[in-house]
């Protein structure tokens, strides 16, 4: 066996627990990418499941963009289309169903989808989990949300609602369908003859899916038929529909990837401390080696070779682990996760590969520091004392480090500057936070300190001698405790700030009726009689293309999508109350109903500076309109109901803010004449339950929710957030009381020989286990500053982030409660850490402290 080998299996058995602890703290950031890869790769195999199954065999499509009906006579006509051998159409509508005779029982809006089941057949299937398909005008296959919601089995009746003939449809069966969250709706299949009569949509349809001749080139197919279809719809190939999908998954890679980074740098500073540790206290070792003849590069390549064997423990142990995790996640959540367990190969070499780096990257200071250091100068204890100079470059390190936030804030357009922080800067401020330990330790241990003695009665002299004895090893550590700190007060500040500066801004009208095949004039009317109803205002609701200018997000991960609003401008803004952050309201609202002015949401202001004055090109299907921008305004309150309300599914494009033009110029420029949502006022005293009550009853298959219901919609989605967050701030606090459960082991083992002199004149155990206490108690106060402060930059650059990108009127807010949270949870976490060292303190008599302390 080589030496550098035989050096390195020696290094790691002499301090079994400490290479354990090292290896432990691979493993575990290991097994946290894994199981995050892993999860989502199943999340997304399961979407992406729903995905082929709603698509089906189908080569390509025709849809009106805003979820309207067009001719059912089209389908026929395509069907007539060289290389077309089968087609189907399908009406998208939404319905009122309840249990027969149970007028008083719980009603529900599902959606609804009419096929042609014969047809169906060429293009899909339906895993049915009881029961069977409808063969049956007057048969429904349902999901499992109205089954439950109903208390519905198969062979049960389910009352349809209608204006003014009821009618009744047997479930044949129920299929299988994923579980998505708190915005999932139920969902129906039946006859499209029995719905297109149901919703007085006869002869109409939403969609036509189309299968092609096998070997057509299908692009190349949609681009020569493009103008065969009429104006406003759009053909194209049924892959499009993975647009949305596929940007998404492309911004989880991206999470995932910058979550790999920090969680592995954390991983690479446990190491590091820990050798770097272990190096001083075996400093005579190594000097004793040069003299007898080891070369530098043999010592060097002994501490990297002991860097690679913890990072490919941490591979062996973390990998196992964490596709243990990620299969107990997908079992749980399995309603959810249909797909099961999918591995991520990509993500499995991300995290042996960062395992593999982490170890080497964390060993290769020591590794360096072993090298170059003269054999007499090993030999001497004092020599390895940190010196002023080597703690104003460290400070002086950190500061440059941190400050690489200058450059990026400098770094071109917002695009630019977003992957500078993610790919250098984010690294970058994070070890220059890493190393601004040390000197915040310091000021600490000068003003702390003191009272902290007296607090745990222990000898003043005791803990400050203790902490400015090794200021690198303390101040590193309190370093690596930052990571959970720093995860938990950047996303709650972060979130607060949003919630303040854009959701608490949500200010419309009581409520919200909405239907996705759009409201017709009766509906409306039938609303607006309500007793209860004070008011309405109708709202055409439109996905527009940007022409020619990415507004928000990225190039290739967020689509040029605005939500165009149709309005009556009387009536919205006396609804509605609106900040007009520029513009005259008495000189726009004429240019509005003129039909060649639009007003934009701040957003547009604040990420592009677009503003009053400029001009705006939307296009819907193949047509385009220039407007000229006459005001803009805060609208948060609508803004946020088209994202609840208008999202068309998981897998497709999604609106990013609004544009609001004129009701009847939307009809005039893009053939859209249906109300895709009501806004309504009531009456004051009007009951949440008598307005639901009475809307579902006057206008079946319209979607009925109160604005109170936004907020608790946003409030569940923001706590579930919150929690994942948490819990990801949590391991990061598993990680770092590793490390300092080992520097604490360090420093127990190097002073026993103090300790057995203290207690040998006298001193009692507690007041050397409430010293040990007392160093864990000013390292986790140290790494809850480092961490606070950290969060805080953090999440001031994410904030200019949204800014930047995203439009969103958001400042940065400390977030004090999760600020004092996370310091309990950090020293609690920590003196768990410190009982070990402590107890085996204790346990120890004088004499045999004493004698261990000179055998060193």
């Amino acid at each position: 066996m080589r030496p550098s080998w035989q050096l390195a299996r020696s290094t790691l058995a002499a301090r079994r627990v400490r290479s354990l602890l090292m290896l432990g703290a691979v493993a575990l950031a290991a097994s946290l990418v894994v199981a995050v890869s892993c999860t989502m790769a199943s999340a997304q195999a399961s979407v992406e499941r729903n995905l082929r199954r709603f698509l089906g065999h189908a080569d390509a499509r025709i849809i009106h963009p805003a979820n309207g009906r067009f001719d059912a006579g089209l389908r026929d006509r395509v069907a007539s289309w060289p290389d077309v051998t089968h087609v189907t159409g399908r009406l998208y509508a939404s319905v009122i169903v309840m249990r027969p005779g149970a007028a008083d029982g719980p009603r529900l809006a599902p959606g609804a989808i009419g096929l042609d089941f014969a047809r169906e057949r060429d293009f899909r299937s339906f895993e049915i989990t009881d029961g069977r398909l409808p063969i049956a005008e007057e048969e429904v296959l349902i999901d499992p949300l109205l089954a439950e919601g109903l208390e519905l089995s198969v062979g049960d009746r389910l009352r349809v609602d209608r204006y003014e003939d009821p009618y009744e449809l047997l479930v044949a069966g129920i299929y299988r369908r994923q579980r998505l969250g708190t915005l999932q709706r139920p969902r129906i299949y039946l006859d499209r003859d029995r719905l297109q009569r149901g919703t007085r949509w006869e002869g109409e349809l939403s969609a036509v899916y189309i299968r092609l001749a096998p070997g057509v080139d299908v692009a190349e197919w949609c681009a020569r038929h493009a103008d065969d279809v009429p104006e406003m719809l759009v053909l194209e190939p049924a892959e499009m529909v993975r647009t949305g999908f596929d940007q998404r998954v492309a911004a989880n890679r991206i999470f995932l990837t910058v979550s790999t980074v920090l969680t592995f740098l954390s991983a690479s500073f446990i190491v590091l401390l820990a050798m770097t540790t272990s190096l001083t206290e075996g400093a005579r070792d190594l000097a004793l080696l040069r003299c007898v003849g080891a070369r530098r590069g043999q010592l060097l390549r002994t501490q990297l070779l002991v860097g690679g064997a913890v990072g490919l423990g941490g591979v062996l142990v973390g990998l196992p682990l964490g596709l243990l995790l990620a299969a107990t996640l997908t079992r749980v959540f399995r309603e959810s996760l249909p797909a099961g367990l999918v591995v991520d190969g990509g993500g499995m070499l991300l995290a042996a590969g960062g395992a593999i780096v982490a170890g080497i990257a964390g060993a290769l200071y020591p590794a360096l520091v072993a090298a170059r250091t003269p054999p007499l100068q090993g030999l001497s204890r004092a020599a390895w004392t940190a010196s002023r100079r080597q703690l104003a470059l460290a400070t002086l390190a950190a500061l440059a480090l941190i400050g690489t936030q200058v450059f990026i804030v400098r770094g071109g357009d917002a695009e630019t500057r977003f992957w500078l922080y993610t790919r250098a800067g984010l690294p970058a401020m994070l070890t220059g936070w890493f190393l601004l330990g040390v000197p915040i330790l310091i000021l600490l241990r000068l003003t702390l300190a003191p009272a902290l003695s007296r607090l745990m009665r222990v000898p003043g002299g005791l803990l400050h001698g203790s902490l400015a004895a090794t200021p690198f090893r303390h101040g590193l550590t309190a370093g690596a405790l930052m990571m959970g700190m720093t995860l938990l007060v950047s996303t709650y500040a972060s979130t607060q700030a949003v919630r303040q500066g854009w959701f608490d801004q949500v200010r419309f009208a009581d409520a919200f009726a909405m239907q996705p095949g759009g409201i017709d004039p009766r509906t409306q009317r039938a609303i607006a009689d309500l007793p209860f109803v004070e008011r309405t205002c109708p709202i055409g609701y439109l996905p527009a293309r940007i022409v020619g200018e990415q507004v928000f997000g990225f190039r290739d991960l967020a689509p040029r999508n605005a939500v165009l609003v149709g309005f009556d401008p009387e009536a919205f803004f006396a609804m509605n109350a609106v900040d007009w952050l520029e513009g005259d309201p008495a000189i726009a609202i004429p240019r509005l109903e003129a039909g060649d002015a639009a007003i934009v949401a701040e957003r547009f202001l604040i990420a592009k500076g677009i503003g009053v004055g400029d001009a705006i090109t939307l296009g819907v299907g193949r047509r385009t309109r220039e407007f000229e921008i006459v005001g803009v305004v805060s609208s948060a309150g609508l803004d946020l109901a088209t994202q609840l309300f208008g999202v068309r599914s998981a897998y497709m494009d999604f609106a990013l803010s609004c544009v609001f033009v004129d009701f009847e110029t939307v009809g005039e420029a893009f053939d859209n004449h249906d109300a895709y949502m009501l806004q309504v006022n009531l009456m004051p005293g009007t009951s949440d339950e008598d307005a639901d009550r009475g809307v579902l009853e006057a206008a079946p298959g319209v979607m009925f929710r109160n604005a109170r219901w936004i907020g608790e919609t946003i409030d569940e989605i923001a706590r579930g957030l919150a929690g994942i967050h948490a819990a990801i701030a949590f391991a990061a606090l598993g990680l770092a009381a590793i490390a300092v459960g080992h520097v604490l082991a360090a420093g127990v083992h190097g002073r026993r020989y103090e300790y057995g002199v203290v207690r040998a004149v006298g001193g009692s155990r507690g007041v050397l286990t409430r010293l040990i206490l007392a160093e864990a108690i000013m390292l986790a106060v140290a790494g809850a500053v480092v961490g606070t402060l950290a969060g805080l930059n953090f999440a001031a650059l994410d904030l200019r982030n949204l800014r930047d990108l995203a439009g969103l009127p958001v400042s940065l807010v400390i977030p004090w409660t999760s600020i004092a949270f996370g310091t309990g949870a950090l020293v609690a976490v920590t003196l768990l850490a410190a009982l070990p060292a402590a107890v085996g303190v204790m346990r120890k008599r004088p004499a045999t402290l004493v004698a261990l302390g000179r055998n060193d």
